[in-house]
């Protein structure tokens, strides 16, 4: 097996990663079975060899950061692979909480990660977080969000290698620097209710009835339908849900990212871009990192650094290789930490 060696950074497609895989895992089955049950024995084979493998590309991106690095990789590529040209995957996808940002996750990394690395060296040399997820509910966001600052001063970038949508771009927002792939994507943060519907679409759908109606009293009759298939205080709720993400966004973006920038600044970027459910019409529409750009993010492209994109690439590759061999729906993991694994609704460890 023979992996690149690219100005002394270690590059590996995801076949080549594939038969490194394959080659370490006949060594370590070629060591003694300790105990009977072999089918207990084959699995835990296949986590130890696939942490070592991760272990090699995360060290593999270190070197060049000089940062410590977190992955946060979410399985819902695999496991809900649903086409996103209509805007209903993201929902779709986070209906499985184990794919999506949830609770759990600020146990991860409480547990798993930071009670494994000192707070003074995040602190000092601040960390990056890979980061693949198709979202998840606004306020495990938040206190992810809180959980991740504390231990590090704001001293952190994500990088994206393929997706970080809805909550996920959340994230991105309140990191220091976003690092992406010149194919990755962000994506809409505007809040989904009610099984998927864009809470901003309904309020403008109200808004625009109850001015109609003023203009004629007429329509009501026909409105009348329409505004029967809310709930009680469902327009309420959705008006609350807008501001929330809104509040988190621009405290995130104002304290980190764009501290540099006005109030009114950062709230156009968030009315007139991040939230924007009239600018991305669907929910599910990705914006590449020109767009980001262009719409006053801090993004750095992984193609102005070619050993940057080519370990990123890698540590990619072994990330999506273990979620496709375990069938995980969450891994969270770092060098020197006990990896966060979620498959078929068990945690691994």
């Amino acid at each position: 097996m023979i992996i690149l060696l690219f100005k002394g950074v270690l590059t590996a497609t995801y076949i080549e990663i594939l038969k490194e895989f394959n080659e370490e895992l006949i060594k370590e089955r070629s060591a003694p079975v300790i105990g009977s049950n072999r089918i207990i024995q084959s699995h835990n084979t296949h986590l130890i060899v696939l942490k070592k493998l991760r272990d090699k590309y995360i060290t593999n991106l270190e070197k060049i950061t000089n940062r410590k690095t977190i992955i946060y990789y979410s399985g819902f590529l695999k496991l809900n692979p649903v086409s996103s040209s209509f805007g209903m995957s993201s929902q779709s996808r986070t209906n499985d909480m184990h794919i999506s940002i949830n609770d759990q996750d600020i146990n991860a990394f409480s547990s798993n990660i930071f009670s494994k690395i000192s707070k003074s060296t995040l602190s000092t040399n601040g960390y990056d977080i890979v980061l693949h997820t198709p979202g998840g509910a606004a306020t495990s966001c938040e206190q992810l969000i809180q959980t991740i600052t504390a231990f590090c001063d704001n001293n952190f970038r994500t990088i994206i290698p393929q997706q970080a949508m809805s909550a996920g771009t959340m994230i991105a927002c309140a990191s220091k620097e976003i690092i992406m792939d010149d194919s990755a994507a962000l994506g809409p943060t505007d809040p989904q209710v009610w099984g998927g519907l864009p809470a901003q679409a309904i309020v403008d759908e109200v808004d625009s009835i109850i001015n109609e109606v003023k203009k004629d009293q007429v329509k009501i009759l026909v409105y009348r339908e329409i505004l029967a298939k809310y709930p009680p205080t469902f327009i309420g709720q959705s008006k609350e849900a807008i501001a929330l993400v809104d509040e988190l966004l621009k405290k995130y973006l104002k304290r980190n990212m764009l501290a540099k920038k006005s109030e009114s600044d950062v709230q156009e970027i968030i009315q007139n871009f991040l939230s924007s459910h009239k600018f991305s019409k669907l929910h599910g529409r990705p914006y590449s990192p020109d767009v980001c750009l262009e719409h006053g993010l801090n993004v750095v492209k992984t193609s102005s650094d070619a050993n940057l994109k080519q370990a990123i690439e890698s540590l990619h590759n072994i990330c999506l290789l273990s979620i496709e061999i375990l069938n995980i729906s969450k891994l969270i993991d770092s060098v020197d930490c006990d990896a966060w694994i979620i498959s078929s609704n068990q945690l691994l460890v």
